[in-house]
């Protein structure tokens, strides 16, 4: 699930880059146009075949937004990695690290659950009561 799910992340961030990088920020104009920073274009319609409620969504998650996504979402797999070596490791604290990694575990099933859409997501890897 881990590799998947990095797998998706790459191909989120990579695309996020190629469409304009951290500083990218857009923002709906008019009916149906959305435009960056510049005010250039970046989604423009005059026929109607995007109206304001997709022009939101595809304002609402423009580049910086989806590599601020992306960063969270790694930041969850690396409190999970080390959840997860922490209750490998014996010590003292033995049943707090087997809880910890457990509670991290069904964080990462909830963060790969917004993924359901994509192509190698496994039904087996959705948290009780998700609606993956």
């Amino acid at each position: 699930m881990i590799a998947w799910l990095n797998g998706v992340l790459d191909r989120r961030e990579d695309t996020a880059q190629d469409a304009g990088g951290p500083n990218a920020r857009w923002e709906r104009r008019d009916l149906a146009s959305v435009v960056d920073e510049a005010g250039r274009p970046v989604v423009f319609s005059d026929r109607g075949l995007t109206g304001p409620e997709q022009a939101d969504h595809i304002a609402l998650n423009d580049p910086k937004q989806i590599l601020d996504d992306v960063a969270s979402d790694r930041a969850v797999i690396a409190m999970y990695e080390a959840a997860q070596q922490d209750a490998a490791t014996p010590s003292a604290w033995d049943d707090t690290a087997q809880h910890v990694a457990a509670a991290m575990e069904r964080v990462v099933r909830l963060t790969a659950a917004k993924y359901t859409t994509w192509p190698g997501y496994q039904q087996s890897w959705a948290p009780e009561g998700s609606r993956g």
